[in-house]
Formats: structure tokens, sequence, C-alpha cells
């Protein structure tokens, strides 16, 4: 979902004992979907916390990276279009939780976004409402929460 260009690399000297990961001074986003700014911390490096910010492209690896022990989820931003959260701008708010459910009549998900500031964002291929939806599961929860 996210894309780089040449002209965005950044020369990297450690790129080599870091594995071959490269540096980008801008990504670029073509599409008004959501995604997610998430916090985590990757234990200690020589007695000092690792903390590393992602931009994570799907709900499903933002799930994933809950469920791996190596890692600890620390944050979880929402980055929302406007169409999402019902305004004219992209908006950045922190999730408390996630819940699945299943489309009426259809078996393909939707989302609900439950938010720290009290916002609820649905996510819906068929805009469904959140009473509309079947099968209702919280798939994430905040580590506050």
């Amino acid at each position: 979902m996210f894309e780089t260009y040449p002209t965005s690399k950044i020369f990297n000297p450690l790129a080599q004992r870091e594995g071959g990961n490269y540096l980008w001074s801008a990504i670029s986003l073509r599409i008004h979907l959501p995604w997610f700014y998430v916090v985590l911390s990757n234990g200690d490096v020589d007695g000092l916390e690792r903390v590393d910010m992602l931009l994570v492209s799907n709900v499903n690896d933002l799930i994933n990276m809950r469920r791996d022990p190596s890692v600890q989820v620390l944050q979880a931003y929402l980055v929302s279009p406007g169409l999402l959260n019902e305004s004219d701008k992209w908006k950045m708010e922190e999730i408390s939780h996630i819940k699945s459910g299943l489309e009426p009549e259809r078996d393909q998900l939707a989302y609900v976004y439950e938010l720290e500031n009290g916002h609820r964002y649905i996510e819906s291929a068929f805009c469904s409402k959140e009473s509309d939806l079947r099968d209702i599961d919280t798939i994430y929860a905040a580590v506050s929460s």
C-alpha cells in the first residue's frame, strides 16, 4: 500500500550491519484507506529499550504484531481519511479497541474502531451500521484498556 521512490532513498552507511535496511525521506500513499501508526518495543538492546514506530497498512498486520511475543505494542493510532472519520481531512487518533463483524447478508468483515477520545468509526465496504454487523468480536485492545 505504501510506495517508495529511488529519489527518496537516503544513503545509510550502516545498512550492511543492519541487514540491508534502507532509509527513505518520504513514502507515498495513493489510496484513501485507513492505516496504522504503531509504536512498539523490541526489548532491550545493550541495556536500553528499543522503541520503533511502524507504518502499517492493514488491521491483520497490527493484530499479528500484538500476538508476537518478541515485541510489545505500546500504542497504536488509526490514521483515517475524511471519508471514514466524517470530516474534510485526515486524522490520527489513538486506538482503544478494534472490533470485527460480518456484513449483513455477506461473509465480508467490517471493522469498528473505538478510539481513546470516544469516537467510533466503521470501516465497511457496504456502508453498514455497527448495529447491522453480525458476530462482532473484539480483535484488539490497547494495553491501557
